[in-house]
């Protein structure tokens, strides 16, 4: 990579895919990054003419990022390997030049919908984790309704639904088809099997769980078949924003 100017090594790491700039830190904490094969510390500096090392291992950061959306097919665990006997994982779906990426926005193997892979780990890390905020949306069909949209948002926004020992609130909610039970929900902070779990502690069983929005990114802005993928052009993600632009020329649609 042709670095214009130095940048930190955490930064240069991140750049590299190996995680968020804080998650790389410990590498460099560990003593198992050199520049010029000499240790280098938190506050090292790397220009276009150094050579970075982890393990002895030469690393060239990214120039340009890759950024691909996804719509998961339901039956495919968001995960790089299989944890059982005939389970499939949505790298499968890939193609063998993309399955370096990481993925951001995990879903789980009943769920459908959008999910991001990108080899830019600060990226990875805005969508992952809850402490950014970032508004998900979800599309939800249950078995029964069991009030209006207005007890519906008490009970999911105002109130929150405890189960266990977690207070769990939505963000939005609203009735998108009343005859057919869907509603639309809007969470800040995806905990694990949040949604689901909400809806059982009310007494109704989701039957389907479609994720159709991430930040400002929307598969009903641009459609994906599911199972299908299409690139973002980098200069549309921004720090903490993700804007719906997808290069309609590199897509397996």
């Amino acid at each position: 990579m042709t670095i214009s100017e130095p940048v930190r090594i955490n930064r240069f790491l991140a750049d590299a895919g190996l995680g968020s700039r804080r998650d790389v830190e410990r590498f460099v904490r560990a003593g198992r990054v050199r520049i010029n094969d000499r240790v280098a510390d938190l506050h090292a500096r790397v220009s276009g003419t150094d050579r970075v090392t982890l393990d002895g291992r030469e690393l060239t950061s990214i120039q340009q990022h890759t950024y691909i959306a996804f719509n998961k097919p339901a039956g495919y665990v968001v995960s790089r390997r299989a944890q059982a006997e005939n389970e499939q994982t949505v790298y499968a779906l890939l193609p063998p030049d993309l399955r370096q990426l990481r993925y951001a926005g995990r879903l789980d193997r009943e769920s459908r919908g959008l999910l991001f892979f990108a080899s830019d780990g600060e990226f990875v890390h805005r969508v992952s984790h809850p402490n950014h905020k970032l508004p998900r949306r979800y599309l939800v069909q249950v078995d029964r309704l069991i009030g209006s949209g207005g007890f519906l948002f008490r009970k999911f926004c105002r109130e929150g639904v405890r189960d266990g020992d977690e207070l769990l609130r939505a963000r939005a909610i609203h009735i998108r088809d009343a005859e057919r039970c869907v509603l639309d929900i809007t969470l800040m902070t995806g905990k694990k099997r949040q949604i689901r779990r909400m809806c059982a502690r009310l007494g109704m069983h989701v039957r389907d769980l479609y994720r159709y929005s991430i930040g400002e990114y929307s598969l009903e802005d641009m459609p994906l078949a599911p199972g299908d993928w299409s690139r973002i052009d980098p200069t549309r993600v921004a720090p903490g924003l993700i804007v719906a632009t997808a290069d309609p020329g590199a897509s397996n649609a």
